[in-house]
């Protein structure tokens, strides 16, 4: 998904735009702010493995949506606790942060491998 698509997905997310509708430059300005300082917080925390300005893997795109409308709901006069969903850093952890941490391990086992010995 393109950063573009991405900034508006979250955008129709909190009702700021209606679907297909284009963003005003403004608004897509402050999303690209709002992911930049999300890309670093999860980029600190070993979750992202791609660039800041690479497209989002499509499998990464709906938590990152639901995470920047937390993120930015406020500014847009919405109560963020109808997005908490998307909240990065909580105890427990948000459904996004979860999916996400899950698309980032994919190669994790749950099970200890079977030790052989010689």
């Amino acid at each position: 998904m393109t950063l573009t698509d991405l900034y508006r997905k979250a955008l129709e997310k909190m009702q700021v735009v209606a679907a297909g509708e284009s963003a005003a430059p403004e608004d897509t300005q402050f999303m690209a702010t709002k992911y930049v300082a999300l890309w670093n917080l999860l980029k600190t925390n070993g979750i992202v493995s791609w660039a800041v300005d690479e497209d989002v893997p499509d499998e990464a795109a709906q938590p990152l949506i639901e995470a920047l409308a937390f993120l930015s709901a406020d500014e847009f006069g919405d109560e963020k606790a109808r997005y908490a969903e998307g909240a990065i850093g909580l105890i427990p952890m948000s459904l996004a942060e979860r999916q996400l941490r899950q698309l980032h391990a994919s190669a994790y086992v749950s099970t200890p491998a079977q030790s052989e010995y010689f």
